[in-house]
């Protein structure tokens, strides 16, 4: 009984703790990823963390205008594959100005995209994610000049993703560039573009916010039509995936705390009671010449056998939590719900609790 009892405070906080440290505690798996910063526009009526999309012109003019972050766009895409069993359709991210290039991140095999596959003239050409290189081409090393059909336009493959890359935020089965022409490039009024930022050494996030601010005061001027009363705002790009869920996760954090405190009460009864019962043979033992401490030695060995059965069956039940709160992250809209898992730093957690 006593060993359950604790099995499920310790499962309780393992499962949320799991939570807590993948999608707070844990840096964005990109190169040097505090310096890294979601920018958006907003406007007199958003709140003052909002961050919203932007157009290609506003995007390409941030771009020329910056001179404490290399800026680049990104937008959600999609795609029919064929050639590989029945057609299906596979979710993608588009790069715009150079977005490879601004998250300093290296592929596991082959190259990244550049600015120079964005121009209209260039080859098709695409990255795959991990998982769909594993899928369709079972983790061929030599996939490198392939093709893969998508709407019907053989994409040729010149990269692949390393394990655990999912930017922006969900697993992405392939990265294709934005290829617009010179006209799009200058469109104002289409707002589907979000924006990830990279500061320059020696700069900090406030002198990038200074700066946005007189870009945006100088767009309200040239464009006033699309620019009136448009601020452009900036924010760590962690804090800007996970700001939405901080408060939740900590209170819920904060509650299986109690739950374990509960246990630990309840448990400390269980051992007080058992403890009372046996004074005779405390005595006993004591008549026949054990010391204090070697009695103490025996009930702290007791209690740590309990607390490690407890744990390593609290283990079983945080992963059983776990898995039920991962079955749920898809009404939750979880962010980095795909980097959850009972690592390292999680098993110490368990230890110490």
């Amino acid at each position: 009984i006593a060993a359950l009892t604790l099995a499920l405070g310790v499962g309780a906080n393992t499962a949320i703790f799991s939570l807590v440290n993948a999608v707070l505690l844990t840096p964005l798996r990109l190169s040097d990823p505090e310096r890294l910063v979601a920018i958006g526009e907003s406007n007199k009526t958003s709140g003052p963390t909002a961050i919203g999309v932007t157009s290609p012109g506003s995007l390409f003019d941030w771009q020329a205008r910056s001179r404490t972050m290399k800026i680049a766009g990104y937008s959600g895409t999609q795609g029919v594959l064929t050639g590989h069993g029945e057609p299906q359709q596979i979710l993608g991210t588009r790069s715009i100005g150079g977005l490879f290039d601004v998250l300093g991140v290296r592929p596991l095999i082959g190259r990244g995209l550049t600015l120079a596959d964005e121009d209209p003239s260039a080859p098709q050409v695409i990255v795959l994610g991990y998982e769909a290189w594993q899928r369709y081409f079972e983790g061929d090393r030599d996939v490198l000049g392939k093709t893969l059909d998508l709407n019907g336009i053989p994409q040729t493959i010149v990269g692949v993703m390393p394990r655990g890359f999912t930017f922006p935020g969900a697993p992405n089965d392939f990265w294709a560039p934005s290829r617009f022409d010179a006209a799009f490039r200058a469109n104002r009024d289409q707002y589907f573009i979000q924006v990830v930022g990279r500061l320059a050494p020696n700069t900090t996030i406030e002198n990038a916010r200074a700066e946005l601010a007189t870009v945006a005061a100088q767009l309200n001027r040239d464009w006033p039509l699309y620019n009136q009363g448009v601020r452009i705002v900036a924010q760590p790009l962690q804090e800007s995936i996970v700001g939405g869920v901080r408060r939740q996760l900590v209170v819920l954090m904060g509650a299986v705390v109690f739950v374990l405190l509960i246990t630990c009460a309840n448990l400390g009864n269980l051992l007080l009671a058992r403890a009372s019962g046996r004074r005779r043979e405390i005595a006993v033992r004591q008549a026949l010449g054990a010391g204090r401490w070697r009695i103490i030695r025996q009930l702290l060995t007791e209690s740590v056998l309990l607390s490690v059965a407890g744990g390593l069956v609290g283990l079983l039940v945080g992963r059983s939590f776990l898995k039920l709160l991962l079955a749920a992250a898809a009404t939750t809209n979880l962010p980095r719900v795909e980097e959850i898992s009972l690592d390292g730093r999680v098993l110490w957690f368990t230890l110490a609790v």
